[in-house]
């Protein structure tokens, strides 16, 4: 991992996720992950979900090592010489597997490291998650907010897990709450959709919500890597700002993931607006700004992914 990923999460993730696809396939060989040098403290100190993957590479059959020391270094045996691969991603073209099950077996593995194996099998089964007071697994509230309890810990077969995820920052969603009451009332849920902000939780905090979520709400931004986490019969309601629409980038990491994806695009031409302003300021401007989605077509996108859901788990024809 070098300079060609910006080290911008999703980009981050883009080649992550192309190396594991990789090592899945040669599981008896000794994997390396190489970071360029200067960039070594970036990748394992620049957030807490950076930290919780490090940890995680560490914990597996992955040396992370630093610069061109490894691809300098001579075998001991000249018949095995390493296979050097280098994650060679296209910043704007999503996400990129060798095979449809490697998404899963990331998803089941980092589960299982994380002591969530009650969590790997089908959501839609009925079965509650391991504390159904609203504290999580890793020990705290899997939101992060105070105000809210997760749906996770009220799920009833029939009843999905509605999470609406928000940014301290920018594309922060405005209306939050008000969408989350509006659910309520239209799905006649025992719960109200918990509103999340990832900025500070650790990344087994942030695998464990993706993994208690059957429909996510969210702006387009960095927290949808931990889509592959997502349980079964899942679904994604993606919120783009007007002249920037990229639902491919996200939307191939769901493919992948076995998660349905939609976006509803806070604009009226997604293709020709966003192409309009490519390259320029005014991208860059467009990306930062505050969601104001409309509270109809929001509430009727997450109602589709609920029908959806509700066919996919077996409970409507």
């Amino acid at each position: 991992i070098d300079d060609v990923v910006k080290w911008h999460f999703p980009h981050l993730m883009q080649s992550l996720m192309a190396c594991w696809s990789f090592w899945r396939h040669f599981p008896d060989a000794h994997h390396v992950l190489r970071v360029e040098g200067r960039n070594r403290s970036k990748f394992v100190t620049k957030s807490r979900y950076n930290k919780g993957l490090f940890s995680l590479l560490q914990t597996t059959n992955i040396t992370i090592r630093q610069g061109d020391d490894v691809l300098k270094e001579k075998p001991q045996d000249p018949q095995n010489s390493p296979i050097t691969v280098r994650a060679n991603v296209t910043l704007t073209n999503g996400y990129r597997l060798a095979s449809e099950g490697d998404a899963q077996d990331l998803r089941h593995k980092v589960l299982t490291m994380l002591d969530m194996n009650h969590l790997t099998g089908k959501s839609c089964a009925g079965v509650s998650s391991s504390n159904e007071k609203g504290m999580s697994s890793t020990g705290s509230t899997a939101n992060g907010d105070s105000d809210a309890s997760h749906g996770a810990n009220q799920h009833q077969a029939g009843i999905p897990r509605i999470t609406i995820v928000s940014r301290r920052s920018s594309r922060r969603m405005r209306g939050a709450h008000n969408i989350s009451a509006r659910l309520q009332e239209e799905l006649d849920l025992p719960y109200a959709p918990p509103v999340v902000f990832f900025e500070k939780l650790r990344f087994e905090q942030q695998v464990e919500t993706f993994a208690t979520t059957d429909i996510l709400l969210t702006p387009h931004g960095a927290q949808m890597v931990s889509i592959p986490f997502m349980p079964p019969c899942s679904s994604v309601v993606e919120v783009f700002p007007r002249n920037y629409d990229w639902k491919e980038f996200f939307g191939t990491l769901a493919a992948l993931s076995g998660v349905n994806h939609s976006y509803v695009y806070l604009g009226e031409d997604p293709a020709g607006e966003t192409q309009s302003i490519l390259g320029t300021k005014q991208e860059r401007l467009s990306r930062d700004v505050m969601l104001c989605p409309p509270m109809d077509p929001i509430v009727k996108a997450v109602k589709i992914q609920v029908d959806q859901w509700q066919r996919c788990c077996g409970f409507t024809n």
